[in-house]
């Protein structure tokens, strides 16, 4: 062979091993990063011969993220306020969270850096400032969003507790997370409808409460989520309370926007309904998107005893939600006021849940214990747990149709749970066994050893304990 041929030969074998990695590149793309996985929800289960109630997922408290261990954080009366409060922005960003005092009269922002926490100055020196917000306004309640490399914007509202009162939501940026200027030519976009000029001339499509939270997209978009209120004008309604605000109902309202300043006008997405007891107000909506539903926890808040629960919900188009627990997440813990700060998804397929909670009633008059204190949570719930439904003699759950073609269906169920599967083409009128192997909290349903290479039908589940999601 010559020297000649060798050389083709030594090119052909690079190039076919060079075919032999880009094909496995594009395996491990089609498998890994964009997994052909299809979920049905455990919402989609079509119960039959019974009820299979909706539960809430085994929930796992994970202990304290932020508790007050800074004089600025406890002095002259004051708490710390995690409410509503956003997850880093970005890996090794600081936290940022709110710090006010129980008789009124001051509010500020803490940034926690690495475990440093550092109080917001006005006169732009410190590790935390803030320049261009009119000196008479206290701002607290940060929401932090990465908009672009360098660049950072923080949503805030400010509070003038002077003889005209003013409270309003606004806007400041940065290059660096550290510093601030106010944005927007400094307006407000929101204002609270106890501002006495409703934000210098606001429309009352912007007239909401204090209580707001904030998505961006991936598409870029942005969705606003504030506690707002209703005047009740009849005096007879069993709704018109005698609590702080009496004639007043708090409700759930809606904006949406492309740039995050320029709203949209409102829709009203949550209010109490007729299995609400008259006491019941809804204080808050905090949402997350998670295939194939979005889901969201709801601030059910009882004017009577002034405490808050954390009640899951879920939507399919962020406009219209359905509460169907209507319990809260951590039902035992209703001795304290409780309320949502931020929920997100991690790496690990955990949805983290950022929760406050004080040993006050909501407004923090009544203290159970000799301090008042107020200390941010987190705890954990698979993503694929989020709600399920029980199951129980008698009663089956049938899915959605589903075209098989080679990979097992997966159900995530109860620890506790024992079921039986069973398979029925889509055109048949007759159902038959399918083996299932039940390990660490999931059932694999073996189509393979069932049916045909191609398939469509349904799955039929029977037995006892709790189902979620699956997956195929």
């Amino acid at each position: 062979m010559t020297p000649f041929m060798n050389k083709n030969s030594s090119c052909m074998t690079r190039l076919v091993a060079l075919c032999s990695i880009v094909a496995v590149a594009m395996q491990v793309l089609a498998e890994g990063a964009f997994p052909a996985k299809q979920i049905i929800g455990a919402l989609d289960w079509e119960e039959r011969g019974g009820v299979a109630s909706i539960v809430d997922g085994p929930w796992q408290k994970c202990g304290v993220v932020i508790e007050p261990d800074q004089p600025f954080e406890t002095e002259d009366n004051r708490l710390i306020n995690t409410f509503p409060i956003k997850m880093p922005c970005e890996e090794g960003a600081p936290w940022f969270y709110g710090v006010f005092c129980t008789k009124g009269g001051y509010s500020n922002m803490v940034m926690m850096d690495k475990q440093e926490k550092h109080l917001l100055s006005r006169d732009g020196k410190g590790a935390f400032t803030l320049d261009g917000l009119p000196e008479n306004l206290m701002p607290g309640f940060p929401l932090v969003f990465k908009l672009d490399q360098n660049h950072y914007r923080m949503y805030f509202w400010a509070y003038d507790h002077g003889e005209s009162l003013k409270i309003r939501f606004m806007v400041a940026e940065s290059s660096d997370l550290h510093h601030w200027k106010m944005a927007n030519d400094c307006k407000p976009l929101l204002c609270h409808y106890a501002d006495s000029t409703w934000g210098d001339g606001l429309p009352s499509s912007r007239v909401c409460n204090d209580a707001t939270t904030i998505y961006r997209h991936q598409d870029g978009s942005w969705e606003f989520l504030s506690a707002a209120v209703t005047m009740i004008k009849d005096p007879q309604s069993p709704y018109a309370n005698k609590e702080l605000c009496p004639g007043i109902m708090r409700i759930v309202m809606r904006w949406t926007s492309q740039d995050g300043l320029n709203l949209s006008e409102p829709e009203i997405v949550l209010t109490p309904d007729a299995q609400d007891s008259p006491a019941t107000q809804c204080y808050y909506l905090s949402v997350l998107d998670l295939e194939p539903y979005t889901v969201g926890i709801f601030g059910n808040f009882n004017t009577q005893n002034q405490r808050l629960l954390m009640e899951p919900v879920w939507s399919r188009d962020h406009r219209h939600w359905s509460r169907t627990t209507r319990r809260g997440i951590f039902e035992n813990d209703y001795v304290t006021a409780v309320s949502i700060s931020d929920i997100g998804l991690d790496a690990d397929g955990m949805v983290s849940l950022y929760y406050s909670a004080s040993n006050t009633d909501h407004n923090g008059k009544i203290v159970e214990g000799d301090v008042a204190e107020n200390k941010l949570y987190k705890a954990q719930v698979p993503c694929r747990k989020f709600f399920g439904r029980r199951l129980s003699d008698g009663v089956s759950l049938v899915s959605p149709a589903i075209r098989y073609t080679g990979k097992n269906p997966k159900i995530y169920i109860s620890e506790d749970a024992e079921i039986v599967c069973e398979w029925q083409d889509l055109f048949s009128t007759t159902s038959s066994p399918v083996p299932v192997k039940i390990q660490n909290g999931t059932a694999e349903v073996r189509l393979s050893e069932a049916i045909g290479l191609t398939s469509s039908g349904f799955l039929h589940v029977t037995g006892n304990g709790i189902i979620f999601d699956a997956e195929y």
